[in-house]
């Protein structure tokens, strides 16, 4: 059986592959192997604030973000 999983993470975060392979170092059981797994691209989202209200506030908040994939086994 083949896990694939993507998400969203904070640029800087961890990976989570990084994760699997530190339980997988400590034989952690009942986990999924960490096959592969790479960044995918790279965005800057602006947070779901109403138009009206950034009228009103100065610079808008945005938070960079990386898609990322992996394949667990």
């Amino acid at each position: 059986m083949v896990y694939i999983k993507d998400y969203w993470r904070p640029k800087g975060g961890e990976k989570e592959s990084e994760i699997y392979q530190s339980l997988e170092e400590k034989n952690v059981p009942n986990i999924p192997r960490f096959y592969c797994g790479n960044d995918m691209c790279h965005e800057v989202h602006r947070n779901n604030v109403p138009q009206e209200v950034y009228e009103t506030v100065p610079q808008p908040k945005t938070h960079s973000v990386i898609y990322y994939q992996m394949v667990l086994i």
